[in-house]
């Protein structure tokens, strides 16, 4: 979002016409885990501590502009963030459904929460894929997007497409032995990293104190009066770092309330849920090793053939 935010600053979108906006497997609404138990709050104590600055703001816990959070208000809708990706003619989000450990759905999707994990815990399985493209869901937004994209260039048929069991087949050895060696490596560098990371976060922290991105003096002035009130109602109650997460969960919830609304005022987004074979469908959303990842074929030929506006229809559209 940066470099939008960037072009939209220095006006380039007033020479250039953005098409398409698309995301995968992104948490836009940071990686913060909710719940209260123990485990929510040493991933969020965690993060927030060895990450300093990146780590706080990926779990909403820094105050970038009048107590609101950067990821918060990079979803206002007068922040320069926000006024660039309304530019777009099309905006889609690619988000794991199931076995994503790196970036949970519902921060993907940009959702309050997981409707799959809710109410029939069968849903996930019993939801229709597309025909073409086996591990789309057939959501109001894919099915949308496929049938724009059949009338426009005719029918659509993914490239490359790799079934589940052929994958399986493939990647069983590779994929154990990538497992056994990221293994090794992780208890290996265990000790090392307890010793590194609040070493280096200290030593940012002595050197950078003031947590300020240098563009915000340049963007305050797109603030409203309007939404400087709104966010007043929205005033962190104390410091969310350390063991303050577990007293702000509510204050956390109305700045991920207040973003999904606002993401939600996007006419031109859409949503594509994936259900990919596990164990871990993070990086097999992007295909990011073909080796063991080829499952996801099919997701990348929706991504390019349906999801994206091809040059040739945003021209004859008047898009570009």
């Amino acid at each position: 979002a940066l470099p939008i935010c960037l072009m939209q600053r220095d006006g380039w979108f007033s020479k250039i016409m953005p098409v398409n906006f698309v995301t995968a497997a992104t948490p836009h609404l940071g990686v913060r885990r909710e719940g209260g138990g123990w485990f929510a709050n040493l991933f969020n104590s965690g993060t927030s501590w060895a990450l300093y600055r990146s780590g706080q703001q990926m779990v909403l816990a820094d105050n970038y502009h009048n107590q609101e959070p950067l990821l918060a208000y990079m979803t206002n809708p007068d922040s320069s963030f926000f006024q660039g990706l309304k530019l777009f003619a099309r905006i889609c989000f690619f988000a794991n459904t199931c076995f994503d450990r790196t970036v949970p759905y519902h921060t993907a999707s940009a959702r309050v929460n997981n409707p799959y994990r809710e109410g029939n815990s069968t849903l996930l399985q019993e939801a229709p894929s597309l025909k073409q493209f086996p591990h789309i869901l057939a959501t109001d937004d894919s099915l949308k997007l496929l049938s724009q994209a059949q009338e426009s260039w005719g029918i659509v048929k993914a490239d490359g497409q790799t079934s589940e069991e052929d994958s399986k087949k493939h990647c069983t050895w590779s994929q154990s032995l990538l497992f056994g060696a990221r293994f090794a490596m992780v208890v290996s560098m265990m000790p090392v990293s307890l010793v590194l990371f609040p070493t280096v976060s200290a030593l940012v922290r002595k050197n950078n104190p003031v947590e300020t991105l240098p563009l915000q003096e340049d963007i305050d002035s797109l603030h409203s009066p309007a939404q400087k009130e709104s966010n007043s109602n929205l005033q962190r109650p104390s410091s969310p770092r350390g063991s303050q997460f577990s007293e702000d969960e509510q204050y956390q919830a109305a700045w991920k309330n207040a973003m999904v609304k606002n993401i939600h005022t996007l006419g031109q987004l859409y949503k594509v849920d994936v259900r990919l074979p596990g164990p871990h469908t993070h990086g097999r959303i992007v295909v990011r090793r073909k080796a063991i990842d080829a499952v996801g074929m099919d997701v990348i030929s929706f991504l390019s053939r349906v999801a994206m506006i091809p040059r040739c229809q945003a021209q004859s559209n008047g898009v570009i």
